[in-house]
């Protein structure tokens, strides 16, 4: 966590010492710019027989993620009665006596059903090279988890996960701040069937850069299509971006300016911080979640992942 020094935290620290070096730059130096044309999507081969290990290590949680989310719904969907209606079935609780004496012509009640999720969940992984080791091992656990539950949920979601090869489709001529192009690696479309893709999790590595601001606009873009009426936007990282611009307060700035663009629109964007809270400077402190291990997940994770997918519920 965060450390308060004298009565600023280290992020409130940092966001003053990035927003000084950018006043530093000259004004073509602070502008974001790339050549998205150059970006490519491929499709991870996967493992089956590594996901079937995974799978079983997490179990526990899964099931226990899942029965929680489940009661959550449960309360939020069930039916209720309005009494004093016009028309309906006949309530025969107000007695039929005082209804005949009240001559009154609301004595019917009618059953309300609340409404069930409806709501299309996209997901954008951190690949870049700072999730090597535990990090992009415990994003991969938790992603597999996660749609676990959503797939026994029936809530339609996508993940896709980001990085930037250092080798691929560079531009040298000087023209854009990020040279390099960004790889897409699509693990399930909404399309998809989770059973039939979940394989390709095992391959979800760690290597290159991450130009996080335009991920996210790229998974935003995708999702504005989904007809669900709620939208949820999860990013998984494990803090700032850094593209190959040379220059990661740019990079951050730029993910900052998305995420106040996001934040006036329908879509709701949330953040998972793997073993780091860092995130929570760009997508802020009430749209942030911490995650240390998949494994020692407990009440707190519970409680917010519940909150955030059933809050929408009318």
């Amino acid at each position: 966590m965060l450390r308060d020094i004298e009565g600023e935290t280290e992020t409130q620290i940092l966001n003053k010492e990035i927003q000084k070096l950018i006043d530093k730059l000259s004004p073509t130096e602070r502008e974001y710019t790339s050549n998205p044309s150059r970006d490519f999507c491929s499709i991870p081969i996967g493992d089956k027989t590594r996901i079937i290990e995974i799978r079983r290590e997490i179990s526990g949680k899964v099931q226990i993620l899942k029965r929680h989310i489940t009661q959550a719904l449960r309360v939020m969907t069930r039916s209720s009665r309005q009494h004093e209606q016009f028309e309906g079935k006949l309530d025969l609780k107000k007695k039929l006596v005082p209804i005949c004496k009240q001559l009154s012509t609301q004595v019917f009640f009618k059953k309300f059903q609340k409404k069930a999720l409806n709501t299309a969940c996209s997901f954008l992984l951190d690949q870049s090279g700072s999730m090597t080791g535990k990090r992009i091992e415990e994003t991969k656990k938790l992603m597999i988890l996660l749609a676990e539950v959503l797939k026994g949920l029936r809530i339609k979601f996508e993940i896709i996960g980001h990085h930037m090869p250092y080798t691929e489709k560079i531009d040298n001529t000087g023209t854009f701040f990020r040279r390099g192009a960004i790889q897409y690696e699509i693990f399930k479309t909404f399309e998809e069937d989770w059973n039939t893709v979940r394989h390709r999790m095992v391959d979800c590595y760690a290597t290159g850069c991450n130009a996080d601001g335009e991920a996210v606009m790229f998974v935003y873009q995708r999702l504005l299509n989904r007809k669900e009426q709620r939208k949820i936007l999860f990013v998984l990282s494990d803090g700032l971006p850094s593209s190959d611009g040379g220059n990661a307060y740019v990079d951050g700035a730029y993910l900052k300016r998305v995420v106040e663009k996001i934040a006036k629109t329908p879509i709701e964007l949330y953040a998972f911080g793997i073993d780091t809270d860092l995130p929570k400077q760009f997508y802020g402190e009430n749209n942030f979640v911490f995650i240390k291990s998949v494994l020692d997940i407990g009440p707190i994770f519970l409680k917010e992942l519940s909150k955030i997918l059933t809050m929408g519920i009318n």
